[in-house]
């Protein structure tokens, strides 16, 4: 185990970058082997998608050498129907991962402390018998100037895995995607100790 890096796979998050394996340079016949299929399996699908473009291409110029007059062919190619409508991609899952992602985005560490404490007023609370369990809260005043950067991601990780589990992670992320950049906490410049 090093000085700086827990070498432990099971304290990973699935979207850390400590997650992914170091690499590994393999220079076997198997590589280059997979190497080779993975890239004529590309080339493939790529020549297939030219030669569709291709066919719609000739289809068209076809039908425009067909018709009788350029009004006949404006008439008949560029009705609405002839258009091609994009096709929808559907949104990616959302998940704890999702929302963390987001979250990171351009060095973001975590929420101000003001605007935290509005995100955690979203959080939902559960109610077991007589007790009321909340979520993990945010860090105060007191806390705030004493915590690392990764100690307060950390803590948003909670509350957004909290969330997730009670039904809330909706809300956090929509509260989470309309914050401006000013109400975000970043990283900061990282410097090296100076040597005296």
């Amino acid at each position: 185990m090093g000085k700086y890096r827990n070498d432990d796979p099971s304290s990973w998050f699935p979207d850390e970058r400590a997650a992914v394996p170091p690499a590994v340079e393999d220079a076997s016949d198997a590589a280059w082997a997979e190497w080779q299929a993975c890239s004529t399996a590309m080339e493939s699908r790529l020549s297939q998608l030219k030669l569709a473009s291709a066919r719609q291409t000739q289809q068209v110029l076809h039908r425009a050498s067909q018709a009788r007059s350029a009004e006949a062919f404006l008439a008949t190619e560029l009705q609405p129907h002839a258009v091609p409508q994009p096709t929808l991609v559907p949104a990616p899952a959302l998940d704890a991962c999702t929302v963390m992602r987001l979250a990171r985005e351009g060095d973001r560490i975590c929420p101000l402390p003001a605007v935290w404490r509005r995100l955690y007023g979203l959080l939902p609370a559960v109610h077991d018998g007589d007790v009321v369990l909340r979520a993990p809260l945010p860090l105060d005043s007191i806390e705030w100037p004493r915590a690392t950067d990764f100690f307060r991601q950390r803590r948003l990780r909670d509350q957004v895995d909290w969330a997730a589990e009670h039904g809330g992670l909706a809300q956090v992320h929509a509260f989470l995607s309309q914050l401006p950049e000013g109400d975000w906490h970043h990283l900061g410049e990282l410097r090296w100790p100076t040597l005296v």
